[in-house]
């Protein structure tokens, strides 16, 4: 059986990852579980590992103690909106309300 191939995230999928990490960090603690389950399934196809490696990403591009292998297009939506957690959760919210789960 052949691995499964990675898929990469969309620009909109990096904002909601990076709203969920402006708003509760990273990783995912037991108190924040409901909201990682709300945001796993505006995720679809990628897995809780990749989703919680993203929000390390996030991490490292903030403070430097997570993981170091951002993408591109992660290193660009933190740099238009990790200094603005606001306009971060406004987009999210648009985000949220077209794909039904707002």
């Amino acid at each position: 059986m052949s691995p499964t191939p990675k898929v990469p995230y969309t620009v909109d999928e990096l904002i909601l990852a990076l709203d969920f990490y402006l708003t509760h960090g990273s990783p995912p603690r037991q108190e924040t579980r409901e909201q990682f389950v709300a945001l796993m399934r505006l995720m679809h196809p990628h897995s809780a590992k990749s989703v919680e490696a993203q929000l390390r990403n996030f991490a490292s591009l903030d403070s430097g103690p997570g993981l170091s292998n951002a993408s591109t297009w992660a290193e660009w939506v933190w740099a238009e909106l990790g200094e603005n957690p606001e306009r971060c959760r406004e987009m999210a919210d648009k985000i949220r309300k077209r794909a039904g789960s707002a």
